[in-house]
Formats: structure tokens, C-alpha cells, sequence
């Protein structure tokens, strides 16, 4: 296996104890764990305080370069560092540059040199989307342009990432907070001895000054209980001149308190196992703006410490919902730890819990599902089976498409329709792939069933809409090696209609994926009163009878509404040439408008590009058509929370289940109007279906049949 050489470098000052100086160390050792990596790592600052590089200087792969900076200067401006790494490029010539900090990257972005070996790390794009300016959106896109992966630390912020700059969707790669494999015992912990532990900078927005409040106030009620504390970064905000001294004087004068100052990681994780309770509150102006993890509070759940955290959706996402210790406020933190401590057995399930939930941060775990798939590139790689993907609408394929890009080099071909297509490209892109993938069985599978060359493999994926027209009779299906279809009465259907009986070897029936976690996002406060239809065009999608479910809803209760995702049927230029449908749709609005209980209860809210925000406000999500293949919208919707409503279409209940479909609107309506009496009965439900979805369609299950078929 060839070696792989990078180079590493990030806006840090090594010399501090902090987040992302730790964050430094692991990427480093984790990239040094992959055997075929030689990483050269270049600091920021001369070596003041080698606390964190102790560890790095050990290991035989790496090579650690020392800022050479001037006098009187304390570290590297971006400017330099690039300079630096380009100069060492030219006789290193490394085949990845992995960087972290917006200045810098926006920098390595102009480099010519450093063109798709850019491996960019990014945690600083603010998440209100006002904070982007015209500079930093081309900041931003330069960087995407010249970068070979991005690398973000949650799906949330993947999201964001993607929403915001489509063109990293394809080049956008997780890479979690990162925590050591623990090694101990967690049954050795002394359950009678109450330890609190914090760990960390002090900061205003930390809730430093609240944490010593509450240690005092636990204090009295448990005079036997300790709280250990490390760190010694204090901040000194230049609005409170006060906040230095006031957090000195707690550390030395809160009882049972004892202050361990500035050590090591590997120092302060051996003596986690032996704490209770983890301390990783943090104020509501902070936890309610991030869509980031907080690596405390896996170094503390790795080492079987209960962290008591603030409840958000990202914390929410990795911890469960029904983690027993959250806590939305002050108040609220030092009544659940007061109520933990009086039961200090109940830690042990908790305990466990907390461990689990670690595994896919840990060290190990990362660098074989997310660092070691990246190393297998480069220019001393050996190299990778061509996947070339064909189709005018990749849209359903996307997830899988972004995990293909892990085992191949994928090129894209993009038709401008069903048949339509620039031929002389199609023919060089033949030339250079292994694999053709035509998403749609369409003109691309006729056209490349009859012009594959020997040896080349062709892989057609077949959705429902391709029943409707002839182009499966068009095409040479000898020359095809495997017919994928998304569900199995559309593969009847296919079978019975292009006589392919003698073919069912080559016909497998694999779903759309859906990338669960995505979608899965808090619901507003009156999502269980919230209907929700994605596409009502053409009429069979049947708005008609979304709104007569409605209408009945409201009878009931006129809080209900329903609100449509997508163009309006006048928007589609074929839609304008079919005049009785056209008239259709107009009677539906001109319904609307008579009645004032519809009125004011449709919302016709266009088209969008982040549907999991869209899904936060849906509680139901309708699928009334007269058929349909899968009906996407009911499994996106679905992993959401959002309860589907389906009406009877054929093979509903092969996909969905027969618990989620509905013989007529009156039963639709009366489940819905019981369902959302109380929030308990509509998060039982909606809670199931996410579990449904997430079982038979999530992106990782999906993925497994895949290869499977050694695609």
C-alpha cells in the first residue's frame, strides 16, 4: 500500500490549553493512526508550553515543524504560514494540505499550487445568514472551488454548509469532535463519593460565574461533596473589567473546591473515572447559536462521567431526547443536581448510557470510518474505479452519491432532459469511466445500452415515472448489468410491462435513501397542528382532497393548517400546455378564496432548498396522490417526525405500512384531530415514524444494500 503525505496546519496557538488546541492534537494523532500517513505538522507559535505536544513528539510518522518567527513576534500570520507550506511543498509535494481558519484558507485558496489538495476544516461561517457579507460568501466559494474535501464537525452544520454554498455538497465530509479510546475500568468508580468535575477556559458565556454560584448552594446541602476544577484560562472581557478577579477569588474560596490548574488531556481524562457528575452547563445565548458538539462533554461521557448540559437540538441529537440531564436554565441545573446527588446510584444507567453514546467519537472510530476513506487518494494512491453518474435530475440520488465518492472518482454527465444531451461529451465521457450509472431509465440508458464498450459496466436505476413512457423498450438490456428499482410494485409493474421476465436476475429492488439525521431537527411548539403536502402538480398529486382533510380538521379545531412546498402549477411551462388541469388547479383556488376557514388557513409557501427546516413546522405529511412510486416526500417527512397521512395508492402499504394509510378523509381527519389533543399522543406517533424511516431508509442501511451488489 503507497504512502500518503500531508501537511497539516490551523490558526492555533499550541502553547494554550483550550478547545482548539486539543482539537489539533487528535486530528494529528488520528491522522498518524492511518498506517500509509506521513503528516508533517507546522506550528503557529514557537514552543512555550509543550503540554500539548508531548504526546506528538513520540510518534515516528509525523514531523513537527517550529514557527520561525521575528523578534518581537509571538506567531505566524496567515500569510506567512502559507508561504512556509508552499515553499516545503515544492520538494515535499504534498498530496493533501489540510487546514483549519477562514483567513487562512481564503489565502491557500488563491494558491494555484494548492488546487484539489486542499483539505478545509470548517468551523467558523456564522449561522445567521445576514452575518454574510458579498466578501465572505466569495471567500467562501473560492475556498469550496479550490478544496478536494471539506470537513465539518456535525450533520447540522453540514447542512448549513451546504444550504447556503450548494457547490460543497459533493465535497463536504463529517469529521466529529474527537475523544481518546478509554481504556479503564468503569467498575471500579466509587459511587458513594460525589465529585463534580469542570474542565475548561472560564468564560462569561460559559456560565463560569453560575457554576460557582450553584457549587456553593450544592455545597450546603451536601458537605461532603468535591468539585474539582481544571484549567486556568480566565478571560478578562473588557465589558466587565471584574470577571478575572471574580473568578479567582471563587476558585480559591469555594469550599470543597479544589483547583488543579493547566494539565495535560491525557492527564485530566485519568481522573475523570473517578467524578460523579460532569459540569458542561453553558448559558442559553450560547447553547441556542451553535450547531457544533462540545468535545467536553464526550471526554466526559467516554470516561463514564454524566455531563449535566444545556438542552439543545444538537445535544439532543447526540444524548436522546429523554437524557435525564438537561437542564434549560439556571434554576433548573441546580434542582436536577440536587435531585441526582440525593440518589447517586441512579448514575450508574446513566453512566453506561453516556458511554455508548461516545463510540462513534472516539478515536479509533474515526479514523477508520472517516480519516482512513481519505487516505486512500492522492497522488501516491493507487488509483480509483471511475464512476460516471448520467441523468437530468440527480436530486434522489445524491446521498448515495456522496458515499460512492468515498470508494470512487465519480464524474457527472448532466443530460438537459429525457433524451437530451451533448453527444460528443457523452462519448469522451465514456472513454473515461469504468462504471456508468444512469440515474432514470430514460434516453441516457438507451444511449449508453447501445454505445458501452466491452468491458465497462452499466448500472440503470428505474423510479416509477419511466412506466409512463417507452424508453425501456428502447434500450439494449443484454448491455445492462443491473437494473436498480426503488420499490418492488414498480418492479412488478416494469417486469409485466417490458416483458422482462427472462431478466429477474439483473432487476433488484433497492429504495432511496434518506440521510435521517438531516431531517432530524426539533419540532416547533405547534408542529402537531401543522399539515404539510410537498408537489401538487400535476392534479393527480390531488390538492382537492389535502383540502377537504383540512376542511374537516377545522371543524374540529381551527388552530389546523396546511401549508404547501413547491412551485405553483403555473410556474412549469408544461403544465401551461395542459389547459383542463390548468383549470383544475385555478377551481381549487378559487375554493380557497370563497371559504374564510381555508382562507386563512392554506399557505402556498414556494420552493426552498433546506426542506429539514421546512419539516421543524410540519406535523403531518400528506400523500393523497392517485399513485406514486415511493412518494419521497412521506420519508423525508417522515424522519422528520412528521406523521404521514396517506392516502391508498398502490403499493403504499409494501412502503410505508398499513398503519399510516387511510381509507377515506374522515378517518384521515379523525386520527389527525385525536393525534393532536396532547402532546404526548402526537410525539408517540411521531417518534415511531421516525424510527420506521430511519430503520428501512436511512442513508446507512440504504448504502449496505449497495454494496452488497458490489456496486
Amino acid at each position: 500500500m503507497k504512502k500518503m503525505k500531508i501537511a497539516i496546519y490551523a490558526d492555533v496557538n499550541m502553547n494554550l490549553i483550550d478547545g482548539s488546541a486539543i482539537w489539533l492534537a487528535s486530528i494529528v494523532q488520528i491522522l498518524t493512526s492511518v498506517q500509509t500517513v506521513t503528516l508533517t505538522l507546522f506550528l503557529k507559535a514557537p514552543v512555550e508550553n509543550s503540554l500539548n505536544l508531548n504526546e506528538l513528539y513520540e510518534i515516528p510518522n509525523l514531523t513537527i515543524v517550529t514557527a520561525n518567527v521575528g523578534k518581537g513576534v509571538k506567531y505566524l500570520a496567515p500569510i506567512d504560514a502559507i508561504r512556509i507550506i508552499k515553499e516545503s511543498d515544492k520538494t515535499e509535494i504534498y498530496d493533501a494540505i489540510f487546514l483549519r481558519g477562514l483567513a487562512l484558507c481564503t489565502l491557500a485558496a488563491e494558491v494555484e499550487e494548492f488546487k484539489n489538495k486542499l483539505w478545509t476544516y470548517f468551523c467558523d461561517i456564522p449561522l445567521d445568514v445576514k452575518k454574510f457579507t458579498d466578501q465572505f460568501k466569495s471567500n467562501v466559494n473560492a475556498i469550496i472551488e479550490s478544496s478536494k474535501f471539506l470537513m465539518v464537525q456535525t450533520p447540522q452544520l453540514k447542512v448549513h454548509l451546504i444550504s447556503n454554498f450548494p457547490k460543497a455538497t459533493a465535497k463536504v465530509r463529517d469529521l466529529p469532535p474527537m475523544v481518546p479510546d478509554f481504556e479503564g475500568n468503569l467498575d471500579l468508580i466509587n459511587e458513594k463519593k460525589i465529585r463534580i468535575v469542570y474542565s475548561g477556559q472560564f468564560k462569561k458565556e460559559y456560565a463560569s460565574i453560575e457554576m460557582f454560584e450553584i457549587f456553593r448552594l450544592l455545597g450546603h446541602d451536601f458537605p461532603n461533596i468535591e468539585f474539582h476544577v481544571f484549567g486556568n484560562k480566565i478571560h478578562n472581557p473588557p465589558e466587565d473589567p471584574s470577571f478575572r478577579l471574580h473568578v479567582l477569588h471563587e476558585l480559591e474560596n469555594v469550599p470543597n473546591l479544589i483547583w488543579h490548574k493547566g494539565l495535560g488531556r491525557d492527564e485530566v481524562m485519568g481522573q475523570y473515572p473517578q467524578m460523579s457528575i460532569g459540569w458542561a452547563w453553558r448559558s442559553n445565548a450560547l447553547e441556542d447559536n451553535t450547531l457544533e458538539i462540545t468535545t467536553k462533554l464526550l471526554e466526559f461521557s467516554s470516561c463514564g462521567v454524566s455531563p449535566i448540559m444545556a438542552r439543545n437540538p444538537i445535544n439532543e441529537s447526540v444524548f436522546g431526547k429523554d437524557y435525564p440531564l438537561f437542564a434549560n436554565s439556571k434554576k433548573e441545573a441546580l434542582e436536577i443536581l440536587r435531585n441526582t446527588l440525593s440518589d447517586i446510584s441512579s448514575l450508574g444507567k446513566i453512566r453506561t448510557r453516556v458511554q455508548q453514546v461516545t463510540k462513534p467519537y472516539t478515536f479509533s472510530y474515526i479514523a477508520s470510518h472517516h480519516i482512513s476513506p481519505l487516505c486512500a487518494g492522492g497522488e501516491h494512491a493507487e488509483k480509483k474505479t471511475t464512476l460516471g453518474i448520467v441523468g437530468h435530475d440527480l436530486k434522489f440520488l445524491s446521498p448515495i452519491k456522496n458515499r460512492l465518492g468515498l470508494d470512487f472518482d465519480i464524474s457527472e454527465n448532466n443530460w438537459w432532459g429525457h433524451k437530451n444531451h451533448d453527444v460528443k461529451f457523452s462519448e469522451e465521457f465514456l472513454l473515461k469511466s469504468d462504471i456508468i450509472f444512469c440515474e432514470w431509465f430514460l434516453g441516457n440508458a438507451v444511449w449508453y445500452s447501445h454505445n458501452k464498450k466491452p468491458g465497462q459496466k452499466l448500472f440503470v436505476r428505474f423510479h416509477r415515472q419511466e412506466l409512463e413512457t417507452d424508453f425501456p423498450n428502447q434500450a439494449n438490456i443484454n448491455n445492462i448489468d443491473l437494473i436498480i428499482v426503488v420499490s418492488e410494485h414498480t418492479k412488478v409493474d416494469a417486469i409485466n410491462k417490458f416483458g422482462w421476465q427472462g431478466y429477474l436476475e439483473k432487476i433488484k429492488v433497492i429504495p432511496n435513501a434518506i440521510n435521517c439525521s438531516y431531517f432530524d431537527r426539533v419540532k416547533s411548539a405547534d408542529a402537531r397542528f401543522n399539515l404539510g403536502i410537498v408537489g401538487i402538480t400535476p392534479k393527480m398529486k390531488r390538492l382537492d382532497i389535502a383540502l377537504n382533510i383540512l376542511e374537516l380538521c377545522l371543524k374540529v379545531n381551527k388552530k389546523f393548517k396546511l401549508l404547501v412546498k413547491g412551485k405553483m402549477p403555473q410556474e412549469y411551462a408544461w403544465m401551461r400546455e395542459r389547459p383542463e388541469e390548468i383549470n383544475y388547479f385555478n377551481q381549487q383556488i378559487e375554493r380557497i378564496n370563497k371559504n374564510p376557514l381555508l382562507r386563512s388557513a392554506v399557505a402556498f409557501e414556494g420552493w426552498g432548498a433546506d426542506m429539514a427546516d421546512w419539516y421543524k413546522n410540519i406535523g403531518y405529511i400528506l400523500s393523497v396522490s392517485d399513485f406514486e412510486g415511493t412518494h419521497q416526500a412521506v420519508a423525508e417527512g417522515g424522519a422528520s417526525g412528521a406523521i404521514p397521512i396517506i392516502r391508498k395508492w398502490e403499493g403504499a402499504d409494501e412502503v410505508y405500512g398499513n398503519h399510516w394509510i387511510y381509507a377515506d378523509e374522515k378517518s384521515a381527519s379523525d386520527f389527525i384531530c385525536n393525534n393532536a389533543v396532547s402532546q404526548d399522543n402526537y410525539f408517540f406517533n411521531s417518534q415511531k415514524i421516525k424510527k420506521e424511516i430511519s430503520n428501512k431508509y436511512d442513508i446507512d442501511v440504504i448504502f449496505d444494500m449497495y454494496k452488497m451488489f458490489k456496486l
